[in-house]
């Protein structure tokens, strides 16, 4: 499951690119039909790798026996009711977390360290 959300930033959207490259007819040129397929393309596949790690984590739930209750109501997903409820989060939602910010830990020094990007001052 860490590596299914930490390729969801990362092997998804370069798969996406490199199989839009591949179905390209030029290398020199930008067309719209390019750029409409990798924005509606990314997206796309992200939602589709999304959906199979939720899946997976239903999986682990089934196998482990852990609390149904924690893996259905999502933080984001709670009704008015339950404000005052705290509930651990699941094992996905912490590994998403963690791949988000490790994603942009990387992102951000790939930026500043190796881009050759500098700040106006």
């Amino acid at each position: 499951m860490a590596l299914g959300c930490l390729a969801l930033w990362t092997v998804v959207p370069a798969g996406v690119l490199w199989l839009v490259s591949r179905t390209t007819q030029s290398s020199h040129s930008l067309t719209a039909g390019v750029v409409l397929a990798v924005a509606l393309g990314v997206p796309a596949a992200m939602v589709l790798g999304a959906q199979a790690l939720v899946r997976l984590e239903s999986v682990y739930v089934r196998v482990t026996g852990a609390d149904a209750r924690t893996r259905l109501v999502h933080g984001w997903r709670r009704s008015l009711s339950e404000l005052g409820v705290v509930r651990p989060a699941s094992v996905l939602e912490k590994m998403m977390g963690a791949s988000v910010l490790l994603s942009l830990v990387a992102f951000a020094t790939w930026f500043f360290a190796f881009a050759g990007a500098s700040l106006p001052l």
